[in-house]
């Protein structure tokens, strides 16, 4: 959260709209809720609120914990691109695990790898939901791991705008398609856009 404050004060960035993207999205809400006054809107994608291995405490129960071990699986052949048959499985194949395992070793060692996915179950922020302040959008597809939790995520977010379920699975942008046959959704009408807004993207 502090390299975010950081780099918007960089660049001379007073307020910013926020994208959290997986698990970026608690440090987007984290933020979202310390500095409200530097924060235009907030976009939770693919995310969530808390990284519980408690099944019975988390939103999406068992699943959340049995995805969570598919993904603590690919750790033991990090950098061969099995996080794409996790991720983006209507992208997985043998040519494009090619290109996600180059990702992977570019993006973290094994062990920062590591590092990152048990940092996951350590996200806690459904008490700061309620305390949201600004215009909020929440976007998940409809097989994702935890459509459950994007909805709690939504009903709990006192300023949420909108909560939009697109078709398909993945929480990859390089090969998602667009989200542009909305499943369900919820809006109310939008705030006046003044001027043009950057986007500050969060993804650990």
């Amino acid at each position: 959260m502090d390299d975010m404050r950081a780099v918007m004060d960089a660049v001379g960035s007073e307020r910013a709209a926020l994208l959290g993207l997986s698990e970026g999205g608690p440090m987007s809400v984290l933020f979202a809720t310390t500095y409200p006054e530097r924060t235009l809107s907030l976009i939770l994608c693919g995310t969530f609120a808390t990284g519980t291995l408690d099944p019975d405490d988390h939103p999406a129960g068992q699943r959340w914990l049995d995805n969570f071990e598919r993904v603590r699986a690919t750790l033991q052949h990090w950098g061969e691109g099995h996080t794409l048959a996790i991720f983006a499985p209507s992208a997985d194949s043998e040519r494009e695990r090619v290109g996600r395992g180059i990702f992977e070793r570019a993006a973290a060692s094994p062990q920062m790898a590591r590092t990152l996915v048990e940092m996951v179950a350590e996200n806690e922020v459904r008490d700061l939901l309620p305390s949201i302040r600004v215009p909020t959008l929440v976007l998940h597809r409809e097989e994702e791991f935890i459509p459950v939790e994007a909805r709690a995520i939504w009903l709990s977010t006192s300023r949420a705008r909108a909560w939009l379920c697109c078709r398909g699975w993945t929480t990859s942008p390089s090969t998602a398609t667009p989200m542009a046959r909305p499943r369900r959704s919820k809006s109310s009408s939008p705030a006046p856009v003044r001027r043009p807004c950057p986007i500050a993207s969060s993804r650990l």
